[in-house]
């Protein structure tokens, strides 16, 4: 269940942050 919580939080900081966030999430899983 963690794993999913924390897709779910990604993706609200993805609504949030936008770009800024999703430039976080490409370095964090590459």
């Amino acid at each position: 269940m963690e794993e999913i919580g924390r897709i779910g939080l990604r993706l609200e900081g993805i609504r949030i942050f936008g770009v800024l966030d999703w430039s976080g999430v490409y370095f964090k899983y590459t």
